[in-house]
């Protein structure tokens, strides 16, 4: 009997797995937010022959470009291919997932049941998983890396495998800086497990390891004095970057209330499986699980930021303490109890967030998250750029929504595609702003677009010297068209007759266009 209620509940979870990534493949064509953005601009710049740090400027290591330009390559570049590649992305994280909880578990239902809730923890707008955030590649490698070295670890193999976990690790690392929080982890891992082992075994696997994790780093600044971009990449991944560290304090309140709220029921069985982790830390795995999730804090809290999709960092640790947790109450005769709730927290998210898992119309959820952010309407705005100046412009941009290069194929003028680090209180701001306004008054293109959206004015100093050139660098323009925001989630194009006997969008969040007399 038990077996036979094993098995249904088996068949439970993989329905609710393939009903997530059907609302994933209902999300399909929905705009991309700015951070995607920025991905897909400078994906689609690799594809044609063009780089980062020389035509996007960003402090970021570029994995995550080389997966959005992979996604692309596959099945076009379009908002469809990247929503889809994502899709696949969780999937085989999902997977992944399985195979490490099984590990750990011995339990198939345990194991599904983590592969479930990882989808389910990424599948809301609340929590910002259903967009194609960075995170989302960080963790692809970081759980196949952990894969490989529990399998390493658990079965004595052959070295083999735990250099495919060093090399996927350091990947991880080079999606996004983050994931050295989660190289890290793994080698404290291995080195907990080595001890008191030869020295001989404990030298020959901490080398391979190692060299394994340098691997994709080392090919990436190979890739980087190839193409000769080291200068920038430097200041920018390095210098800057380090600048940017604790330049605001995010609220890690508001955040994981944000996230709380975006699915309460699966929130509950996380929090209930922390507490039963928490019970059992006389388990060696229970104190592995929760080193993982103690990294993952670390991961996510790096720089202070507490932005809400870096939490996405902490799903894959969650979901295996929920599957062990769930494995503890079998264990112990509940295994009927951990059933019933998880079903029952399962079909309440569906049925509490109807309205987000099977919306009417998909777009307006990103607008309804997103206000006044006009992400919606970029496509709108790229298209009428297209109108203004022919594809081969660089366009001169004043913006933080690199969303409008990828739409319009236009390659920016200047590589800061996003204005915030002119603006902010770090030593490079003025030099920055310099050399944005150097690109952009080199380039013969006839249009300037100056959007005010997301403008934080940290430094004061050096936009009043943006200002001052901006005011003696339009008068050779006449502004012919505005795009504002009428509402929290939509917006209307004014012509420049329209723009006299309207005053409405001098003070809405706007997109000017302005043409070279």
């Amino acid at each position: 009997m038990n077996k036979y209620r094993e098995k249904l509940f088996i068949v439970f979870l993989v329905l609710v797995l393939g009903l997530l990534l059907l609302v994933r493949f209902n999300y399909r064509n929905i705009p991309l937010e700015r951070d995607e953005g920025e991905y897909a601009y400078a994906g689609s710049l690799l594809l044609h022959a063009h780089y980062p740090y020389q035509d996007a400027y960003n402090m970021k290591f570029p994995g995550s470009y080389l997966m959005y330009a992979l996604m692309m390559k596959i099945g076009g570049e379009n908002i469809e291919s990247i929503r889809l590649g994502i899709c696949a992305i969780l999937l085989i994280t999902a997977l992944g997932l399985i195979g490490v909880s099984y590990m750990l578990t011995q339990n198939k239902g345990a194991s599904v049941l983590a592969g479930v809730l990882f989808v389910a923890l990424t599948n809301t707008m609340g929590g910002e998983g259903l967009m194609a955030n960075a995170e989302h590649f960080v963790n692809l490698f970081m759980v196949l890396g952990v894969f490989f070295l529990l399998f390493f670890l658990k079965h004595k193999s052959s070295l083999i495998y735990l250099f495919i976990s060093g090399v996927l690790l350091g990947s991880s690392l080079v999606m996004k800086q983050y994931g050295y929080a989660f190289c890290l982890f793994a080698l404290l891992t291995l080195l907990v497990n080595l001890f008191g082992q030869t020295w001989l075994r404990i030298i020959k696997s901490l080398s391979v390891f190692l060299s394994a994790l340098i691997l994709p780093v080392a090919m990436l600044l190979a890739w980087v004095v190839y193409h000769r971009l080291w200068y920038k990449f430097l200041f920018l991944t390095i210098r800057y970057a380090f600048a940017y560290l604790g330049l605001d304090r995010g609220n890690v309140g508001k955040s994981v209330s944000q996230i709380f709220l975006s699915a309460i029921p699966i929130a509950v069985v996380v929090v209930i499986a922390l507490a039963i982790l928490l019970l059992s830390l006389r388990e060696r795995k229970a104190r592995f699980l929760l080193v993982w999730i103690l990294f993952s804090i670390l991961a996510l809290s790096t720089g202070y930021y507490f932005r809400v999709h870096y939490f996405i960092l902490a799903y894959p640790a969650l979901a295996v303490i929920s599957a062990y947790a769930y494995n503890r109450m079998v264990f112990k005769n509940y295994g009927g109890i951990g059933k019933a709730g998880i079903a029952i927290a399962l079909i309440l998210f569906f049925a509490v967030q109807k309205e987000e898992q099977f919306p009417a119309n998909s777009t307006d959820v990103l607008k309804n998250h997103y206000r006044y952010s006009l992400f919606a309407d970029m496509p709108v705005v790229a298209r009428h750029i297209d109108s203004l100046i022919p594809e081969s412009d660089r366009l001169s941009l004043f913006s933080n929504e690199p969303e409008l290069l990828f739409y319009s194929r236009h390659i920016a003028a200047s590589g800061y595609i996003y204005n915030y680090p002119l603006f902010e209180l770090q030593p490079y701001a003025r030099e920055m702003t310099e050399e944005y306004i150097q690109q952009v008054s080199s380039n013969p293109s006839r249009l300037f677009v100056y959007h005010t959206g997301a403008l934080q004015l940290q430094n004061q100093s050096t936009y009043r010297f943006f200002e001052t050139w901006w005011k003696r660098y339009s008068q050779n323009f006449s502004l012919i068209g505005v795009y504002y925001a009428t509402s929290e989630t939509g917006g209307a194009f004014l012509s420049k007759e329209q723009l006299e006997r309207n005053d409405d969008w001098k003070n809405a969040v706007r997109v000017e266009f302005w043409m070279r007399k």
